[in-house]
């Protein structure tokens, strides 16, 4: 027997799907496993076609709908594509119907049989093939693996029935009987509509704590409550409320006590992971013991708002960027005994990061993460609480010394004049995975058979668009901001956080601070969004960029690719160019000399001389490009991991060597003059906050060669200094021959960078432009002029 589907579509209705067509004027009999009688409602046709793409709303009709409502290209019309009109040979218009997003066609039967199965589809005039419903149950493969609906004779809509739980029961607990057999109702959208904005985790007072669990389908909840690490947990039954949230007010001062919860759930329910026995870390605690929990019950004086400094965050197109891993860093200024954020904040105004002159400071994760103790090294990806400064990182955890680590922190760095850059993971959860065992499907994603979605490659993925975890992620993230003063983020896996949902906290993040930095990893094993967000506040991680460059400079790029990504990927990726993340090298994968080498086995240890030049060129071009430039920690001293792509656990290779930074200490001067260019009023040129007006850059290309000359600001629109307009020349050859370029005539140049020095004017210049023109590239060399009109 095939059993129907039940499921809530919101607390007080749920949705009876049966196998086939219900065609008795009698209704199905159900009950729930408790004796109730389940009275059934016929639902309209139109809610089996929101999933189908077509209903029978009368005997020997048939309605199709399309949902017109995210197409995102162009179009005028849609219309249906089928086997009988010669898939959209004879155009079969859909017309604007009663349902907002949705466009209808009633067809004549004649045309198409309702006895016998056939494919669908529906398309635009622009030649767009709408995707099908997420959800659709008719889901067909033409020959081609093309997906299509199907139309099922035995499906029209006359099988699906709306139905109530009874009074007096919690619909999360009950269970319907179909013709003697049980049948479990999945929550569905009713558990992930359910929202609250009661305040959750511990709301603090001087003479009580109220605790606030978010667990709409749990049976019971137990808090758990002791003064210190080794003394006896004391377990307190929280109440349910109607919003869906436990609470519990403890009476007394509670201050460094350590607090978690034991969720239990009900067998009867659907894609559930209840643990009774688990003590669970709260997602909202602000302090933990240890990545598995407890949590800590912190006072309200050390979480008070990060005070106002004199630090002003640069604007998006101003940004140098650097990323850093906390322990790789610190091996760098302090040795590799130094581990945590405390070191860190010590280390910061030591003369790295000062020589350097990037003026933002990106750290991979330090919300708590999953690292089993605190010697273990960890990047941090894999995050267990996300209003936690890592335990791991902190050097007395047990009293949550990592609030006040975090903010001095921040604090050097706003001393030392850098914006500081969180990365954030928002897309999946660590282990132990404490939202799993509080309600699996609310939190997280699941697929058909409700086991764990992992297109993280992580495990799984968080649910980001139900409205409780779109808080969750807010909160934290204004907890940061807020409590911490941090000036930005960069979102890991960002493809896997829903567009509406990158919307939402964007706008929170700048109602709280205008001037924050917002950055996207754009891509996952599911799709890239870098387009999709565009027209937003975020700029992207551009690993086309990354990429090129590496083709580029070994010969086999083009002119045409390098303008395209000189110009910040304008013309397809990004609406205004400091949009593009321009990097050639991140913590992920192979570093930048370990990619590029000559060496065998991509072991760039000792760089050879062509190595050595080619990156000199990588930098000009990072550094020149327009753009946002990031460098990863080391770069700029040919930090190499000796050929290994995934360096994750191998703290022993990411950590950054000083006798290294000393053996490469030109390459390092070298990338410091260049940032310092591109800070100054002249790198202005190359720091647009807006879109360039056509012909701001100009190409003039070496025949039959990818060398090529790039002119920035050609068409005099930059504003310049008062009283001129200022251009600058940049002219590059990654071949291994001299090559030559004719550039048209521009007065008063003066050379001011070439491929070893950066200096302005340029003493003894080195590559002269001929009285009739012609520039003349040695082989891997490059040079950067500036005209003053």
């Amino acid at each position: 027997m095939d059993l129907p589907h039940a499921l809530w579509l919101t607390p007080s209705r749920g949705l009876l799907t049966l196998a086939q067509d219900w065609k008795l004027r009698r209704l199905p009999q159900v009950h729930s496993s408790l004796g109730h009688k389940i009275p059934l409602l016929r639902a309209p046709g139109f809610v089996f076609a929101q999933q189908s793409g077509y209903c029978c709303p009368q005997e020997g009709s048939l309605r199709f709908y399309a949902h017109v409502g995210s197409i995102p290209v162009p179009w005028k019309e849609v219309y249906l594509g089928c086997g009988a009109n010669g898939w959209g040979a004879t155009r079969w218009p859909l017309q604007p119907c009663e349902h907002e997003g949705y466009y209808a066609l009633d067809v004549d039967v004649k045309l198409l049989s309702l006895t016998e199965s056939f494919n669908f589809k529906f398309f635009t005039d622009s030649d767009y093939w709408l995707p099908l419903a997420a959800n659709a149950p008719n889901r067909a493969l033409d020959n081609n693996k093309n997906s299509n609906y199907a139309f099922l004779p035995a499906l029209t809509g006359r099988h699906i029935f709306y139905f109530r739980p009874p009074k007096g029961v919690n619909p999360w607990h009950l269970e319907l009987v179909w013709k003697d057999a049980s049948l479990k109702i999945h929550p569905g959208p009713a558990l992930l509509n359910i929202h609250t904005q009661r305040p959750l985790g511990v709301t603090v007072t001087a003479d009580s704590s109220t605790f606030a669990l978010f667990a709409p389908r749990a049976t019971q909840v137990l808090l758990g409550l002791r003064a210190a690490e080794h003394q006896a947990w004391r377990f307190i039954a929280l109440e349910p409320q109607s919003d869906g949230t436990w609470t519990h007010t403890e009476p007394g001062y509670l201050m460094g006590y350590h607090y978690g919860y034991r969720v239990e759930g009900s067998s009867k329910m659907l894609c559930g992971h209840w643990d009774p026995n688990k003590l669970l870390l709260d997602p909202y605690a602000k302090a933990c013991v240890h990545p598995s929990g407890p949590g800590l019950i912190v006072d309200p004086q050390r979480l008070r708002a990060y005070p106002k400094d004199a630090f002003e965050v640069p604007e998006p197109q101003d940004v140098v960027l650097i990323e850093a891993h906390v322990r790789d860093f610190l091996a760098l200024t302090q040795g590799q005994s130094a581990l945590g954020l405390e070191a860190l904040g010590n280390a910061i105004g030591s003369g790295y990061l000062k020589s350097l002159g990037v003026n933002a400071l990106e750290l991979q994760p330090l919300q708590e993460f999953d690292a089993p103790t605190p010697s273990t090294y960890h990047w941090g990806y894999m995050p267990t609480n996300l209003f936690s400064p890592a335990s791991s990182l902190s050097e007395d955890p047990q009293s949550g010394s990592g609030i006040a680590a975090m903010k001095a922190l921040v604090a050097a760095c706003h001393k030392a004049g850098l914006a500081v850059i969180l990365d954030v993971v928002c897309n999946h959860v660590g282990e132990p995975n404490p939202l799993l065992y509080i309600d699996k499907y609310l939190y997280l994603r699941v697929d058909d058979q409700d086991q764990l979605e992992n297109m993280s490659g992580c495990g799984n993925d968080l649910r980001c668009e139900a409205p409780m975890v779109t808080r969750l992620l807010i909160d934290s993230l204004l907890h940061w901001v807020q409590v911490y003063g941090i000036d930005g983020f960069r979102f890991d896996l960002a493809d896997l956080i829903p567009l509406p949902v990158l919307e939402k906290i964007q706008h929170a993040l700048k109602a709280a601070k205008p001037n924050l930095l917002l950055y996207a990893e754009p891509w996952s094993f599911k799709g890239h969004c870098a387009l999709a967000l565009k027209y937003s506040d975020y700029a992207c991680w551009n690993d086309g960029f990354r990429d090129f460059l590496l083709k580029y400079l070994n010969g086999y790029g083009n002119a045409e690719g390098l303008a395209y990504f000189f110009a910040g990927s304008i013309d397809h990726l990004s609406n205004k160019p400091w949009q593009s993340l321009n990097y050639t090298q991140s913590h992920d994968d192979r570093t930048w000399i370990d990619r590029l080498t000559e060496n065998p086995h991509y072991n760039g240890q000792v760089p050879t001389q062509h190595d050595r030049q080619r990156t000199h060129l990588m930098f000009a071009l990072l550094l020149c490009s327009l753009g946002t430039p990031m460098l990863a920690s080391g770069q700029d001293f040919f930090h190499s991991k000796q050929g290994l792509a995934n360096t994750y656990q191998r703290g022993d290779l990411n950590a950054l060597d000083p006798q290294r930074l000393l053996t490469h200490r030109a390459t390092h001067e070298y990338v410091c003059a260049w940032i310092a260019l591109r800070r100054s009023p002249l790198g202005a040129l190359l720091r647009l906050k807006e879109r360039p007006a056509p012909g701001y850059l100009r190409s003039f290309v070496a025949p039959g060669s990818s060398s090529v000359a790039l002119l920035i600001n050609a068409n005099n629109s930059h504003p310049g200094q008062p009283g001129a307009s200022p251009q600058l020349l940049f002219a590059i050859n990654p071949h291994l021959h001299n090559v030559s370029i004719s550039l048209p005539s521009l007065p008063n140049l003066v050379q001011i960078a070439d491929s070893q020095r950066v200096q302005d004017p340029l003493p003894w210049p080195l590559l002269p432009i001929s009285p009739d023109g012609v520039l003349t590239l040695p082989p891997l060399s490059c040079g950067l002029w500036k005209a003053e009109g």
